[in-house]
């Protein structure tokens, strides 16, 4: 999920308009660049997998851990089904599954 697939505020559209020479515009939808986008962001995504101990999440990266592969492949239906559901949209090149190893974070999760 980007920021682009988070609706503004109707009340808060008209704070993020800018005027170029061809004319005035606005966002519809949380660009980047706006102060409180991150933490916008964050707690989109975080109230969006709270029910899930199998996930964490920092802005657009989102770990699933699991035991067992069988345990995976459902762990991960269930986060791509909660991401559908939510209008969200993945982007499967920049998405790695099924490793027994990753670098979250900076730290490297085993």
């Amino acid at each position: 999920m980007g920021y682009y697939q988070i609706p503004v505020h109707k009340q808060d559209i008209e704070k993020t308009a800018f005027v170029v020479p061809c004319g005035h515009y606005e966002f519809l939808r949380m660009p980047f660049g706006l102060t409180s986008a991150p933490r916008e962001f964050q707690r989109c995504m975080s109230d969006l997998f709270a029910e899930l101990d199998f996930v964490r999440i920092f802005l657009d990266d989102v770990l699933i851990f699991s035991k067992l592969t069988e345990e995976h492949t459902q762990h991960l239906q269930i986060v791509f089904d909660t991401l559908t559901s939510a209008g969200a949209s993945i982007n499967f090149e920049k998405s790695t599954f099924y490793q027994k190893q990753v670098t979250y974070r900076g730290n490297v999760v085993s």
